[in-house]
């Protein structure tokens, strides 16, 4: 079953790695301040060379499969740094409609 609003090949590609490890660097979306956004654009968005990888550091975030079929309030997301990039993000948006 395709998931809604998403490309088939999206979906088959999601699809194809949902029995494989998922950390964090495999995120498609992250949260990034205002003041590294504005120094990207004041160097004209530069891209990483050819050939650049990114080195992990700190402790891969193992991927959990969730029932989505359960009410979103029984999924615990409670966790101090969920918490405080929440309170970040919300801080970093403030500025930007100031």
């Amino acid at each position: 079953m395709a998931a809604k609003n998403l490309p088939s090949e999206k979906f088959a590609e999601m699809e194809s790695r949902r029995d494989a490890p998922q950390t964090a660097l495999d995120a498609e979306l992250v949260t990034v301040s205002a003041k590294i956004l504005t120094l990207w654009a004041e160097n004209n968005f530069p891209l990483p060379p050819e050939g650049f990888t990114l080195t992990r550091t700190g402790r891969p975030i193992p991927f959990v499969e969730l029932d989505l079929e359960q009410p979103w309030e029984s999924l615990d997301i409670s966790h101090e740094l969920t918490s405080k990039g929440i309170a970040k993000f919300v801080a970093d948006y403030r500025k930007t409609v100031a």
